[in-house]
């Protein structure tokens, strides 16, 4: 058998480091996951990470520093407040920090994450990171994973210890979720501001997401520069108002995690491609 000829130019020009077009990338993601296609590009995909990130890999770990029913409500996650089963909880700082010894006890993590709801106490969540900090070896970045916040947050996150933040539009964001488009852009825009290392991920990607829709959204990252991207599917949870569409397979996420690390051999910034 033998690959379409405009798959076989559009990753001959990958290994060559020429990153696919929107176009091309939506193309690339049309093809069945069980297809010798999303074989083929699944492999040249592994070969340009390969090469660009010198065959090295990067261990992140995550902490939930609390957790609530949630405003946002996004209908693909277990704590939107019209759905979930959770009730509030706070960890406190002496877990927070037992776990965070755990995380980094090995030397081997590259990022610590801390989580939080999409509202959170903003001097809690900067009062944690002082003690993270000044707890766990200096090497270890702290990312954090929070609701949205002004560049003024963003500098005063920056001063306290954190490296990064992760910050996502995601899948049919105002849609799916409770949250302005808009307000998600503007703390993406605080965060490289700011300076710190900016995580994004194509995600959460379900069984009714088109390839144009999909790529849209992976091109935000690439686009804008992300210090990270990813990919990450939804996972299928019975209470979840989305639970009708099912969850995509391991094989649909290689995809996709493939398109994502393909598209971004046109962003020189992005240092890793992750999966969730």
């Amino acid at each position: 058998m033998r690959i379409d000829e405009r798959l076989d130019a559009v990753l001959n020009d990958a290994l060559e480091g020429c990153g696919p077009s929107r176009a091309d990338c939506a193309y690339m993601l049309q093809f069945p996951e069980l297809s010798l296609e999303a074989a083929v590009i699944a492999a040249a995909a592994d070969v340009c990470s390969r090469q660009r990130f010198r065959n090295e890999a990067v261990l992140l770990g995550q902490i939930g520093i609390d957790i609530a029913p949630c405003p946002a409500d996004c209908a693909f996650c277990a704590f939107g407040e019209r759905h979930t089963h959770f009730t509030p909880r706070q960890m406190a700082e002496e877990e927070v920090l037992r776990r965070a010894h755990e995380f980094t006890s090995t030397g081997d993590l590259y990022a610590l994450f801390l989580m939080t709801m999409h509202t959170f106490d903003p001097e809690r969540l900067l009062s944690i990171v002082r003690v993270v900090r000044g707890s766990i070896p200096s090497e270890v970045r702290i990312v954090v994973n929070i609701g949205d916040f002004t560049l003024e947050f963003a500098n005063d996150l920056a001063d306290a210890g954190v490296d990064g933040a992760y910050h996502v539009l995601r899948l049919r964001e105002g849609q799916d979720t409770k949250l302005a488009p808009e307000d998600r852009m503007a703390t993406i825009e605080a965060i490289r501001s700011a300076g710190l290392d900016w995580y994004y991920c194509c995600e959460p990607v379900g069984p009714e997401h088109t390839p144009e829709e999909i790529v849209e959204q992976i091109f935000i990252g690439v686009d804008g520069g992300c210090f990270q991207h990813a990919a990450m599917r939804r996972v299928y949870s019975p209470a979840s108002p989305l639970a009708r569409y099912g969850q995509i397979s391991e094989r649909r996420l290689a995809q996709v995690v493939a398109v994502v690390a393909l598209a971004c051999l046109n962003c020189p910034q992005t240092r890793s491609i992750a999966v969730h």
